[in-house]
Order: structure tokens, then sequence, then C-alpha cells
């Protein structure tokens, strides 16, 4: 675990990453940031249909609605910049508009504990994806234990990606078409487990921020019955940034229909952009227009809503990453990261 700020916080943080593909930052929001935000959520979500029904979601994780330009969301994501300017050596970033995990504790009834042997786990880049395209990320704003509801993952996994691929040509097939892929097949686990990886419950404390390689085998896990904090809820704010330098004038145009029209994004923010659809919200009680947050000329460069000037003489970040011989850059579906 990494210390946000402390002396030599950012090499200890991307040293973490290289060697497992994983790294909790903790003490980006403060306690008290961190339960303003998870107050909002709260009510938000309670008040979303007038039965008080609960939202769609896949895993807990509510890709629509347009909570990703909810007050709190924003916030978060501006705080969560300084992390990935570290990490790519630029200011000049595109932040997805992404998901917000919300989880109900299962002793209420109404959700499921942890099912042994059961698990998520999957990768969110596809084969046609060669080394490093994006960190992806989820800040904290409940303290999570190990047997709470958590991130998993495989440490390591990261960089067996292309390996993996070549050893099970299905890999190949369905991530390079969704961006996505479930191990679900006998043996895939083992097979990292066989080359040292180990998986892994990650416990993270409230306003960190969990930082993973996309290439990183990893998903949610339910809490496990007999907690130590019976009733504890699950709320994590997905966010990614990539270099802005990278996108294509068909990933600013969809950068734009997300900003200006409060739609979702994957977390894909500056190469690939997906804009995700939108469930019927006629009935539902979300945001109309974008927060006074959102609009901050920060917020509208990370949106994609104004453009940076790549030649300033300041950093624009590392060069483009690889695509695979064969793959055209652009235009895949990609799932949302379901984590």
């Amino acid at each position: 675990m990494v210390k946000f700020g402390a002396p030599g916080w950012s090499q200890s943080m991307k040293q973490e990453l290289d060697e497992k593909g994983v790294v909790v930052v903790e003490g980006l929001l403060s306690s008290l940031e961190s339960d303003t935000y998870r107050q909002q959520y709260y009510t938000w979500v309670t008040n979303l249909y007038p039965d008080g029904r609960w939202p769609s979601n896949m895993k807990g994780l509510i890709t629509s609605f347009k909570v990703g330009h909810l007050e709190a969301s924003w916030a978060i994501r501006l705080k969560s910049k300084a992390v990935f300017e570290e990490l790519w050596g630029t200011g000049k970033l595109w932040s997805s508009i992404d998901a917000v995990a919300i989880g109900r504790p299962p002793e209420d009834g109404v959700t499921e504990f942890a099912e042994p042997g059961y698990h998520w786990l999957h990768v969110d880049q596809g084969a046609h994806k060669e080394g490093l395209h994006a960190y992806q990320g989820g800040v904290y704003l409940e303290d999570t234990d190990c047997d709470d509801w958590c991130f998993q993952a495989i440490l390591g996994s990261h960089k067996y990606h292309q390996a993996f691929c070549k050893t099970f040509p299905n890999a190949v097939k369905m991530s390079t078409i969704t961006d996505f892929y479930p191990f679900e097949k006998p043996g895939e686990i083992k097979w990292f487990e066989d080359r040292g990886c180990q998986v892994k419950r990650i416990p993270a404390p409230k306003g960190s921020i969990v930082i993973w390689d996309s290439r990183t085998v990893h998903a949610n896990i339910r809490p496990i019955k007999g907690r130590q904090h019976p009733g504890r809820w699950r709320y994590v704010t997905m966010v990614s940034m990539t270099p802005a330098a990278w996108a294509t004038q068909a990933d600013l145009e969809s950068r734009r229909e997300a900003y200006n029209n409060l739609k979702m994004t994957t977390h894909w923010s500056s190469q690939d952009v997906n804009v995700l659809g939108e469930y019927d919200i006629k009935q539902v009680n979300t945001v109309t227009e974008l927060p006074s947050n959102a609009r901050s000329r920060e917020a509208r460069l990370l949106a994609g809503d104004l453009e940076y000037d790549f030649e300033d003489g300041e950093s624009n970040g590392p060069e483009k990453p690889k695509w695979n011989t064969g793959h055209r850059e652009g235009g895949w579906f990609s799932w949302c990261n379901i984590i």
C-alpha cells in the first residue's frame, strides 16, 4: 500500500504496478470527503425510482442513469487526476465517464454472500492491444476489508497477457471483439498460478484508490458470511485516465457526445472510446444537467469538450501503445468493465 503524497509515493506506486499489476494508494480523499460523496450516492440511489426499486446493475456496477455525471462522480474524477498524472507523466489526460459500484450488504437479505469456488475473474483488455494501454481505478468511499465486498486480482497476471492469449486461442477471438474475457474454462486460473501468480482479495481503506493495469485479471468478490463488519456497503467510483494525445477524431466526437448529452462511457478514455446506451429514464429521478464542477475548465479538458495544446512544449505523455498487426485501431465494441 502506498500513501498518496508521501515522499517517494509516485515511484513506489509505479513499482508495485510493474510487479503486481495492482496497487492501493491510500489517502486520496479525506474521511469527510468520502462520507460526503457516499451520502450523495446513497441519497441518489434510494430516490432514483418513485417506488424505491433498485437500479439495473451488473455485479453491483451501475453503468447508466447518468450516475457518472453526478456532482460526487465529477468531484472524485477531478481528485483522481493527480494520481494518473504521475502514472503517465502528463496532465493532458482524458477521463472515462465511468460506472459507480453500490453494493448492499447481504446481511439485509437482498444480495448474496460469496459462494466458495465461484469467481468473476476477467480481463478488460483484448488480445489486439499489446502491452500497457490503460490503468483502471476504483475510488473507495467505505473501508473494505478482505472479508467485505472487495477487489480481487491475480497478482502478476498482467505480465502474461499475451502469453495467455497465445496459449488459449478462444481468448484471442472473444477478447479482440469485446475487449473482455471471462476466465471460466477449466485450467485457465491454474495456468497463471503455475507461473507464480496468486489470486488475492485486496483490502482498501476509505478514501483510497485501487489502480490496476488493464491486462490484470481481476473482479469484485462478494462478502464472506460471518464477516467482521456485517452490514457494510460497497461504494466505489470507477475512473480511468489516459493521454488525450492518443485519440482519433472519432474518439473526440464520442467524448463530446458523452459529455454534452450526459452519457456514460467504458473505461477506455482516449482510444476505442465507446458511449454506452441508456435505459428508459423517464420515470427516474436523476441529474438532468451537468453539475457546476463538471463545467469547470479542468473538467471540460478531462471530458474532451475543450482541447489541449499539444505543441506547448509540455509533455504529452508516452507514445501511443502498440496494436497487433491486422487489427484495426478503433471501432471495436467494448463491454463495460465489470469489477
